[in-house]
């Protein structure tokens, strides 16, 4: 503080002895300005610092009753972002209401929102009440399980951010799981993603309630310096950590750009951590496997030419292949390529002993245009691959249907017939004249 005032003290004799020769430079005008900015803060603090003074002698409200609920009007003023509207308000409600200013500021929504939450999106407002908040209220959450930080982030508020993070906890998740990183990337805030990864390198790694990383949320950007921002980003030996394991943080970043075609993405993520591309997704695929499934030949080309032993690893659940996997999806230009690292087909069985050969007739036949047979399923006890095994539940279903279809036929055959033969105004039921129909004797019943 001695430093920061000894040095506008100087800058303030510069000032004023350019006055006296009657030249001002730029740089004198913005210290003459940066001179006035301090004033007016230190202004703004003694007012507010008046509010914490007031409390002796005046009414106390509880903020934790449930029925005290911040006033709309202060309440408004905070998310308007008026630094002295805002603080005329506060004054206004001390007076009105008899009441301190740490009192206020632990006063909720019916949201459960502080006034700290209301205002995270200014970041004047945040810091004139930032140090007379109590350190509960920085982490408070309200219904949504945000902090004030996640509020900030969103909004990209680099000096609210920067106010707040010292005890905002940016590990905090909101009720979507989303952290307040989450929030920057999603956003594209560039100078609050650099404050939160500078801050604390754990975020990156967290998933959401759907299993995405703010990696993958930098991939659905389809922003690559957002991407970029968090792979240069400091990680304390994490990295070493998550390849050695090969552990999945969620939905693997490397899969969602092989599904947006982030070719871009892509080549960054292979030059910073190329152990992105060692995280199998949820059924144990590499991103080969991901990539012969979707046929996109370029990026098989490009993960070939990166790792080309990933052609050769299987999956954990059936034993597949990226080749098996092409040849299942009849991408024909994958299967082509892939075949270059290892000609002999033969040589790719999966784990009920076939091979890709076996899926070489139906290839043909769908590159023909031939439609496959619907009768094939009551014929052959198995289907193309081991995953469509046919039980005997699955012949069941096809007599089901057969039934079903014979009782509603003659369910439609007895009501066509019977009202085909039946009788406008019924039949009599009295004794005498049973059976005979009540209209048989009117004329407006006789044929014409």
């Amino acid at each position: 503080m001695a430093f920061v005032d000894s040095g506008l003290r100087f800058l303030g004799q510069r000032a004023f002895h350019s006055k006296l020769t009657g030249r001002l430079t730029h740089g004198e005008m913005d210290v003459k300005v940066s001179i006035n900015d301090q004033e007016i803060w230190k202004q703004r603090r003694r007012r507010l610092e008046a509010l914490i003074r007031a409390d002796r002698g005046q009414r106390q409200h509880d903020p934790a009753q449930p029925d005290k609920f911040i006033s709309p009007l202060l309440y408004q003023a905070a998310k308007e972002g008026g630094v002295d509207k805002f603080i005329k308000a506060l004054e206004d409600h001390c007076v009105m209401e008899e009441v301190s200013l740490p009192i206020l500021l632990g006063l909720r929504s019916p949201a459960k929102n502080t006034l700290l939450h209301a205002a995270a999106e200014s970041d004047d407002i945040v810091r004139a009440v930032i140090d007379f908040v109590h350190e509960n209220l920085i982490t408070c959450k309200n219904s949504r399980r945000e902090t004030p930080l996640h509020i900030a982030a969103r909004a990209g508020k680099s000096g609210a951010v920067e106010l707040l993070l010292p005890q905002g906890k940016p590990r905090c998740i909101d009720h979507t799981g989303n952290s307040a990183l989450h929030e920057a990337v999603r956003n594209r805030h560039y100078e609050v993603i650099r404050m939160l990864v500078s801050e604390d390198p754990n975020p990156l790694y967290r998933q959401n309630k759907e299993s995405k990383s703010p990696w993958c949320i930098a991939v659905e950007t389809g922003d690559v310096e957002v991407l970029k921002l968090l792979l240069e980003a400091p990680n304390d030996g994490e990295d070493q950590r998550r390849s050695e394991s090969q552990r999945v943080f969620g939905m693997s970043p490397v899969h969602l750009a092989i599904m947006y075609q982030k070719t871009d993405m892509l080549r960054e993520m292979w030059k910073k951590k190329p152990w992105l591309f060692l995280l199998k997704d949820a059924g144990s695929g590499t991103p080969l496997h991901f990539t012969a499934y979707t046929n996109y030949l370029d990026r098989v080309k490009f993960l070939i030419e990166k790792l080309p032993t990933s052609a050769l690893e299987q999956d954990n659940k059936d034993g597949y292949l990226p080749i098996h996997v092409a040849c299942t999806m009849n991408h024909v230009r994958i299967v082509k390529e892939l075949l270059w690292q290892w000609p002999d087909p033969a040589e790719f069985p999966v784990r009920l002993g076939q091979n890709i050969l076996h899926r070489l007739t139906r290839i043909i036949l769908v590159s023909a245009g031939i439609p496959r047979s619907g009768e094939l399923a009551i014929c052959k006890p198995t289907g193309w691959s081991p995953r469509k095994r046919l039980e005997p539940p699955e012949l069941d279903r096809y007599k089901d249907q057969a039934n079903t279809r014979t009782v509603v036929a003659a369910l439609v055959a007895s009501v066509t017939f019977t009202s085909v033969f039946s009788v406008r105004g019924g039949f009599n039921g009295s004794d005498l004249d049973a059976g005979f129909p009540i209209l048989l004797h009117k004329p407006c019943t006789k044929s014409s």
